[in-house]
């Protein structure tokens, strides 16, 4: 199956290591969409 664009994402491991929570998630997600990623392909 070939992507019609590349894989677009944040990994949250490269700047918390294993300091990650749930609520951290939460805003990482909620700022992808506010601030337009998401509109842009990042999922």
């Amino acid at each position: 199956m070939l992507r019609k664009t590349p894989p677009m994402g944040w990994n949250t491991w490269n700047t918390f290591g294993d300091k990650i929570d749930e609520m951290l998630v939460r805003e990482t997600a909620d700022f992808i969409v506010e601030s337009g990623l998401k509109d842009a392909g990042y999922e």
